[in-house]
């Protein structure tokens, strides 16, 4: 009976009795058989609770993603609006208008153009630079008169 624990509302003598008459062998069959059933329903305890946990984190998981896409499709609104307003700033237009009207800005005359080379192109020689200042003056050109109209 050493290292085992003793309940106070159990009988010392009906557990030392009970343990001494298994010693017969039919006993012995009906605590396997009792460990079985406790370790069968155990198992089976523990098969439950794992189910269980398993749809709690499936609903879980559910929530989850129900919350992700609502929070996409806000960014996604966001997106539609901000690209909105990002395209009416920058209309070509307006840019003029307030140019013009708030800073007081006008087309600048030949004498105020000053045109930059770029570094990277001064190996190519006078006709490599001609060529892209001309290309750099018509650009110029359409970016402040605006696109040409066509007259049939």
């Amino acid at each position: 009976m050493s290292g085992r624990v003793l309940h106070s509302e159990l009988d010392r003598e009906f557990i030392t009795i009970y343990f001494m008459q298994g010693t017969d062998g039919k006993h012995k069959v009906a605590v396997r058989r009792i460990s079985l059933v406790m370790g069968v329903i155990v198992i089976l305890f523990g098969i439950v609770f794992l189910r269980v946990w398993q749809e709690m984190q499936v609903v879980k998981l559910g929530y989850e993603i129900t919350r992700l896409q609502r929070e996409y499709d806000a960014l996604l609104d966001r997106q539609r609006i901000l690209l909105s307003q990002r395209n009416s700033l920058a209309n070509l237009e307006r840019i003029e208008n307030l140019a013009r009207n708030k800073l007081g800005l006008d087309t600048p005359r030949k004498d105020q153009l000053i045109f930059l080379v770029d570094p990277a192109i001064r190996n190519e020689g006078w006709r490599g630079r001609f060529g892209r200042w001309i290309k750099q003056a018509e650009s110029f050109k359409r970016a402040v008169r605006g696109p040409e109209k066509k007259t049939d």
